[in-house]
């Protein structure tokens, strides 16, 4: 998928017979497997720019991104056939150890699974469409190829503006916008150096402009992204003035000098600063029984601004008064959250929004009642209204650009990719034991799924979560 596209002229490899391989080695060999960790990667990096937690979706991505680069390196060598049975005789399609009909099925497979598996299809679409206009049209000239590569490398490295369930903040957009681009160029300037070192003769004033493009973009956007000289980008200062000082003195650019110079680049890494410190904590936390609850949470408190309170949000199924506090049910014994309550301010005529989960949830974390938001039982899930989600900030995403750290573990939404740590049992499905109610009456619908449990108390998804949280 990256190589850039080449002249067919004969060379001394194509006078010999070339080493059949197994196999399976072949497929590895046709669909570039060792360097299938980069797009992957970019996915990661882009995520942890983000702020976004690594979840299912984030793994989804990056296995996307991956099968896409394994594609564009099938349907490269698939486009490439003419020229590599003259120039890379040894490769699997020209050597026959695999057959064109195999590697059409392999690289349509490898596509359609990425597509399949994304979590954000449009975006991933669209990297599918430049990878196939790189293998088939854009490499054969030589500098639209390069540009188109860079593009296609920092659409990947921006993939969390695409994942993240909420519009990023315009601070976070900004660093992943900079970084994308400073990305994308130092791509552009890699391939064009690998296109000069399969060409015989080249300026060394283009060799040397090129090469000096990826250190200087990539300095100017770790000072955008600091604001200031220090300390980032005095670091980052050091390798570079040596790469432009050595890139200053070579008088003559042969194939072995741009080989060793390109690999200096490609040794090159993405430096992201955090324009902000340490910061406070937010806990969303949700448990059916009480009784497992620990009312601890150790905060760290912002270094700019101690101020900043940690903030602990319960959330409860179905618990209507019932609690010593209330003094809703005689037999209920919930000695801390009476102590919590003797801390804080007991609002004892709050009502829930909603009669059912999903309008209860939408209304106190997005601030909207039900009638405003169109949300009045369980049929609607919040993902599949991406006008909502566009124009409306939920709580825990406002925190996070506020300078909180958000952390979950439970039924707070019916997902749990809202937080930037997740903890166990997020989201709404209970998984094992829970699911094993004692003696369930026959015709139980499965929304009620509560009753007697009959194993012991430390397995409880409630007991698991209140450990998690006093882990914190």
């Amino acid at each position: 998928m990256s190589e850039p596209a080449a002249s067919v002229t004969p060379s001394a490899e194509s006078q010999s017979t070339p080493v059949r391989t197994s196999f399976g080695l072949s497929v590895l060999r046709l669909c570039r497997i060792g360097t299938w960790f980069s797009p992957a990667a970019d996915v990661l990096a882009s995520t942890a720019i983000a702020q976004i937690a690594l979840g299912t979706d984030v793994v989804r991505a990056m296995f996307a991104s991956v099968l896409l680069y394994g594609a564009g390196m099938v349907w490269n060598d698939i486009a490439d056939l003419k020229v590599d049975r003259v120039q890379r005789p040894e490769r699997p399609l020209p050597s026959r150890d695999l057959s064109m009909v195999f590697a059409v099925v392999f690289g349509t497979a490898l596509l359609a699974g990425g597509l399949l598996l994304s979590p954000c299809r449009m975006h991933h679409g669209l990297i599918a469409a430049l990878i196939l206009f790189y293998d088939f049209a854009s490499k054969h000239a030589p500098w639209l190829g390069a540009l188109n590569m860079g593009v296609l490398r920092g659409l990947n490295l921006a993939t969390a503006m695409a994942l993240a369930p909420e519009p990023l903040s315009g601070e976070i957009s900004q660093v992943l916008l900079i970084a994308a681009s400073c990305y994308g160029i130092y791509i552009v300037a890699v391939t064009i150096v690998g296109i000069f070192e399969d060409t015989p003769s080249v300026s060394s004033r283009a060799v040397s402009a090129v090469q000096s493009a990826p250190p200087l973009v990539a300095f100017a956007g770790i000072a955008a992204v600091q604001g200031s000289f220090w300390p980032a980008p005095a670091i980052a200062a050091v390798p570079v003035l040596w790469f432009l000082r050595r890139n200053s003195r070579t008088r003559e650019w042969t194939q072995a000098t741009i080989r060793k110079s390109m690999m200096f680049l490609l040794l090159g890494t993405m430096l992201w600063a955090k324009p902000d410190g340490s910061k406070p904590n937010v806990l969303f936390l949700s448990i059916d029984d009480l009784n497992d609850w620990v009312g601890f949470m150790d905060g760290h408190p912002q270094a700019k601004d101690t101020n900043k309170p940690n903030v602990l949000l319960i959330a409860v199924d179905d618990l209507n008064d019932w609690v010593g506090c209330l003094g809703g049910h005689p037999q209920t014994f919930t000695p801390n959250i009476d102590r919590l309550a003797d801390q804080g301010m007991l609002f004892s005529n709050a009502h829930c929004q909603g009669t059912m989960c999903n309008p209860s949830r939408i209304s106190l974390l997005w601030g909207k009642r039900p009638s405003s938001t169109g949300f009045y039982d369980n049929h609607y899930h919040i993902s599949k209204h991406p006008s909502f989600l566009k124009n409306h900030v939920n709580l825990p995403t406002h925190f996070a650009a506020n300078g909180y750290k958000t952390l979950s573990s439970g039924k707070i939404f019916h997902t749990g990719r809202y937080f930037q740590v997740q903890g166990p049992r997020t989201g709404q499905w209970r998984k094992g034991l829970d699911q094993k109610v004692h003696n369930k009456p026959k015709g139980w619908h499965n929304t009620w799924d509560f009753g007697p449990q009959d194993y012991d108390e430390s397995k409880f998804t409630d007991h698991i979560t209140a450990t998690w949280v006093a882990e914190q």
